[in-house]
């Protein structure tokens, strides 16, 4: 999928300064490849709250309350603080609590749960995950995460929460040391699989792991 992104971005040359290429020609592909079904999908959905009107560009209506909010911007804008902003506010007037914002390079998982330890403003704190496409001789950023942004990972199997989880940990502690929030993901990651992949292992052996790792 990663890949095949890169083509379908590499290939639209000069039309990435549209946001509506964009949006049709990969934000729309890639959300079907995440598994989020074309017909669920309203375009240009309208928000609604007191003399405020809003118009999202995709929202994803799946069972029952749950939902995704979709932001698309130019491709040449790197995505700010404001951008992520807007999203939020788009979830808050929908009371959906999952939002992805992308320009096609770069894709903020965000999720408006997330309790912060600090000034409601500071809506950084509710990103879950970050992902940015490397294109040409660019570097990318966690590319292999994108895949927890998926239909499957957020509302079914919800693999993503763990994430969401160090989130609002982060949130809660704010780790500002980023030798240290980087040591936390890891012993949080390493407990995660442990639990996924072997349930027979004891809680004193994975308190253990973590201790050992926290202290390498």
């Amino acid at each position: 999928m990663i890949e095949e992104l890169k083509l379908r971005l590499q290939k639209l040359k000069g039309k990435t300064d549209s946001e509506e290429n964009l949006k049709v020609h990969i934000t729309m592909w890639l959300l079907e490849k995440l598994g989020y079904d074309r017909d669920d999908m309203d375009f240009e959905h309208s928000l609604c709250r007191k003399d405020k009107v809003r118009y999202a560009d995709i929202y994803v209506q799946l069972n029952g309350n749950n939902g995704l909010f979709v932001e698309t911007k130019k491709y040449g804008k790197d995505l700010e603080w404001d951008d992520i902003k807007q999203l939020e506010e788009y979830m808050n007037m929908h009371q959906i609590i999952w939002g992805i914002l992308t320009n096609g390079r770069q894709y903020y998982l965000i999720n408006s749960s997330i309790i912060l330890n600090g000034s409601k403003n500071d809506v950084l704190g509710r990103v879950v995950l970050y992902v940015e496409i490397g294109i040409g001789k660019g570097k990318g950023k966690n590319e292999k995460y994108l895949k927890y942004y998926s239909e499957k990972n957020i509302f079914e199997d919800k693999g993503t929460y763990f994430y969401r989880d160090i989130a609002q940990f982060f949130a809660f502690h704010q780790l500002k040391d980023s030798s240290k929030a980087k040591k936390s993901m890891k012993i949080l990651y390493i407990i995660f699989l442990i639990i996924m992949f072997r349930e027979d292992i004891s809680i004193q052996f994975i308190i253990g792991i973590g201790i050992w790792h926290w202290k390498k």
